[in-house]
């Protein structure tokens, strides 16, 4: 299937493929079908990182914007964000640096 050129990391969990995408958005695409399932938007950079967290009812993502944020897997709604420290910079700023 065809997702574009705008995508930047890709993750596969059972037959859904999960996107992190420099339009700042993060997708979740079906395998087979190649369709946008569900959209999350809301980071004000390019969204460098997604994973589905272990518990599979959320979406954990890292953007140059300097924020973590916190996806709720069945709304699609930011859920919570987090800001890196003072003396941080935004690229310093990854998935595993958040612990839930």
């Amino acid at each position: 299937a065809e997702f574009g050129k705008q995508w930047y990391q890709r993750r596969v969990r059972g037959s859904q493929l999960l996107s992190a995408s420099f339009d700042l958005t993060i997708r979740i695409h079906g395998l087979k079908s190649g369709k946008t399932l569900k959209e999350f938007r809301g980071h004000s950079s390019f969204v460098n990182e997604a994973q589905f967290t272990a518990d599979g009812h959320t979406i954990i993502s890292a953007s140059s914007d300097g924020t973590v944020k916190i996806w709720s897997l069945k709304s699609t709604e930011c859920l919570n964000t987090f800001k890196p420290a003072l003396g941080s910079s935004a690229s310093e700023i990854t998935v595993n640096s958040i612990h839930l």
